[in-house]
């Protein structure tokens, strides 16, 4: 049951972070990404793209990399995880990237 309640609010913990980025429930939004992230079933992979989306937005670099390169090896035939990753690994050699 937990599983399916982790993934059913994953949309609405994305929507809540997004529209109050600046306040105290993006945490809680992020939190919920994380949740989704580790331990979640059937969106775990959409709450791992969502906090690395985040994880970019907050210049957190280096976690955005984790979150990409698992997304890239648990699914090597879709193009655009390795894609994004080689984007920020260039934007790390260039010294544009976060920490």
């Amino acid at each position: 049951m937990r599983t399916y309640l982790r993934d059913s609010t994953l949309a609405l913990a994305w929507l809540q972070m997004n529209r109050d980025w600046n306040w105290e429930g993006a945490e809680l939004g992020l939190d919920e990404l994380r949740q989704a992230a580790e331990k979640g079933q059937y969106l775990r992979p959409y709450a791992k793209l969502l906090l690395a989306l985040a994880c970019l937005r907050e210049k957190q670099d280096d976690m955005a990399r984790v979150l990409l390169s698992d997304l890239s090896m648990e699914f090597p035939n879709n193009p655009l995880f390795a894609l994004e990753l080689a984007r920020l690994n260039i934007r790390a050699v260039s010294g544009r990237g976060g920490h």
